[in-house]
Formats: structure tokens, C-alpha cells, sequence
């Protein structure tokens, strides 16, 4: 908390709720990675689960499309902040 005081001049700390997923965007990657991935994947051991969601992320982490999706999906900044529809 220190640092967010000595900084509130160009710093807005945002308090969530204990659990409140809709504004977690980091939710909205999970869901897309299990539903559009990861769906109907059985994997023959736990290694292969690993590195099958390992890589789906690493591809995913240049997506920006995809992620200023989940960003804007969790309402937390709207599509002109994320610089779309300018």
C-alpha cells in the first residue's frame, strides 16, 4: 500500500471483490483456452496435458485480437482504451 500512497498522483489502485471472475480477465483466457482448445483433448498422461496447455498459451500470448477480447470482456476498459474502434 505504500507504494500505491506515494504514487496516487498518476496511480489508481482498483480493490476487487474476493472473488468476482466476470472481472478477471485472465478468466476469460482460461475459458477460451478450455472451450476452443483444449475441448474433447484427452490426453494419454498428465505430461502431454502440460505441454498441450503450455503451448496453447505461448500461442495465445500473441494473439492480441483474442486477448483484448478478454480484456474487454471483463468490462474493466472499454474498446477505445484498448485502442480499437478509433
Amino acid at each position: 500500500m505504500e507504494y500505491v500512497e506515494e504514487n496516487k498522483r498518476w496511480l489508481t489502485a482498483v480493490r476487487f471483490p474476493s472473488y468476482a471472475p466476470e472481472l478477471n480477465p485472465q478468466e476469460y483466457v482460461w475459458s477460451g483456452v478450455k472451450r476452443a482448445d483444449l475441448g474433447n483433448y484427452t490426453p494419454p498422461t498428465i505430461q502431454s496435458l502440460h505441454g498441450k496447455v503450455r503451448r496453447t498459451l505461448e500461442r495465445r500470448s500473441h494473439q492480441s485480437k483474442f486477448l483484448k477480447g478478454c480484456i474487454a470482456g471483463s468490462g474493466l476498459l472499454t474498446a477505445r482504451e484498448l485502442g480499437e474502434g478509433q
